[in-house]
């Protein structure tokens, strides 16, 4: 009996060397807008520049740093948190991505700040870059 509580003891500790936690850095994306036409963002993982172009927009601004940031969809993916549209002034936070090496999941944690009402409807969204060495099935979880 010994050996076998011993054995599963040894088992867990081996499985849970092997699920490292590692944090995945990223870049925002700016300049970047929710197409009309698009009511929901299936998957949160984007891998190519024709379905990004199919979900967003660009939305160049005057002056330095105006241009939308630019991504190498052969070395990066984008990750985006898309939100309902809503008239309450609303912020993506406190973003942090991290990988678990045994399972190969990206999980990407945020939390949604609200304020105050407003006249108008926005499409709050987050857009992350994220380079390709960190590849692995995307999951959006939202911090409360």
């Amino acid at each position: 009996m010994k050996k076998i509580v011993l054995l599963t003891i040894i088992a867990g500790c081996l499985a849970a060397c092997q699920n490292k936690i590692e944090e995945v850095p990223y870049t925002l994306a700016n300049h970047y807008f929710v197409k009309n036409n698009v009511a929901k963002v299936d998957h949160p993982k984007i891998a190519d520049e024709k379905t990004f172009h199919e979900v967003f927009g660009a939305a160049a601004v005057m002056g330095d740093g105006g241009n939308p940031t630019p991504i190498d969809f052969n070395k990066q993916y984008a990750v985006a948190i898309v939100l309902d549209e809503t008239d309450v002034a609303t912020a993506i936070e406190d973003i942090s991505v991290h990988k678990n090496t045994g399972s190969g999941q990206v999980e990407v944690n945020y939390k949604v700040k609200t304020g105050e009402k407003q006249s108008f409807t926005t499409r709050p969204t987050a857009i992350l870059i994220i380079n390709k060495a960190h590849e692995g099935e995307v999951l959006l979880k939202e911090i409360k």
